[in-house]
C-alpha cells in the first residue's frame, strides 16, 4: 500500500512533542498581551517551541518541509498585518511561525545546507583563499629583500685608508 504524504498540519499534530509545542505557543501567545513581562513570555515560548520541535527533527521526513515552510510564512506574514484585531490576528503571527520553525529544524539538521548559502560560502571560501595567496606573495617578496638587508649588516665595511684619512 502506497502511503499518502502527510499535510503540514497533519504533520504537526502527530508529531510526539506535539503538546510541548502547543504549549510553548500558547506562552508565546499570551505574552503579546503581558505589559511588562510579555517579552519574558514571548522569549520562554519561542525557546520551548524550538526545543521542543528540534527533539523530533531528526526522525520527520523533509519531505514537507519547504510547502510547510512557506506556508507557515504566509501565515506569519497575514498574522502581522493583522495583529491590531484583538484576539485572532496575534494566534495568527504565532501559529505562522511554529509552522516555520516546526519545519525549518529538520530541513536544516537533515539537509544542512540552502543554495544560495553554500554558493555564498564558495564565493566567502575563493574570496578568502584569494587574499591568502596574495599575503603570501607579499611575505615571499618582501622576505629576499629583508635577508639581503640582514647579510650585507652582519659583515660592516671596513673603510677604506685614503677615505679614513681625510675624516681625521
Amino acid at each position: 500500500m502506497i502511503d499518502e504524504p502527510k499535510n503540514a498540519l497533519s504533520e504537526i499534530a502527530s508529531d510526539p512533542s506535539f503538546l510541548m509545542i502547543l504549549a510553548g505557543a500558547a506562552i508565546w501567545y499570551i505574552g503579546f498581551y503581558m505589559l511588562f513581562i510579555g517579552p519574558l513570555f514571548t522569549t520562554t515560548g519561542f525557546a520551548l517551541v524550538c526545543f521542543a520541535s528540534a527533539t523530533t527533527a531528526l526522525k520527520r521526513p523533509v519531505t514537507t518541509a519547504w510547502p510547510g515552510m512557506l506556508l507557515g510564512g504566509l501565515v506569519m506574514v497575514v498574522g502581522s498585518y493583522l495583529t491590531w484585531i484583538f484576539i485572532i490576528g496575534p494566534m495568527i503571527y504565532v501559529a505562522g511561525a511554529v509552522m516555520v520553525i516546526f519545519f525549518a529544524i529538520p530541513l536544516a539538521v537533515q539537509r544542512g545546507e540552502l543554495p544560495i548559502l553554500t554558493e555564498i560560502q564558495k564565493f566567502w571560501d575563493k574570496q578568502s583563499e584569494g587574499k591568502k595567496k596574495a599575503e603570501e606573495d607579499d611575505a615571499e617578496a618582501d622576505e629576499p629583500e629583508a635577508i639581503d638587508a640582514m647579510e650585507d649588516s652582519e659583515e660592516p665595511e671596513e673603510p677604506d685608508e685614503a677615505t679614513s684619512d681625510n675624516y681625521q
